[in-house]
């Protein structure tokens, strides 16, 4: 369900990649929306990187989704 992707993307976000680059999310809101609080102080450079971050993490998520169903 779209709840259950939420909350793995929450999880895989906070996990992040191997060099420890994570995201905190503020957790699925209504089970299937994303909430996302940047800092203030944010530069343009920062949000960049941390765009791409999750987006490399969503893809990431979504191969391991399609591999299960896949498999099931």
């Amino acid at each position: 369900t779209s709840q259950e992707v939420a909350i793995e993307l929450v999880k895989t976000c906070y996990l992040g990649e191997a060099d420890g680059d994570g995201i905190h999310l503020l957790g699925a809101l209504a089970g299937n929306v994303l909430r996302v609080s940047p800092p203030m102080t944010m530069t343009e450079a920062e949000a960049e990187t941390s765009i791409a971050l999750l987006n490399r993490l969503c893809v990431k998520l979504a191969e391991q989704l399609q591999g299960a169903t896949a498999s099931a």
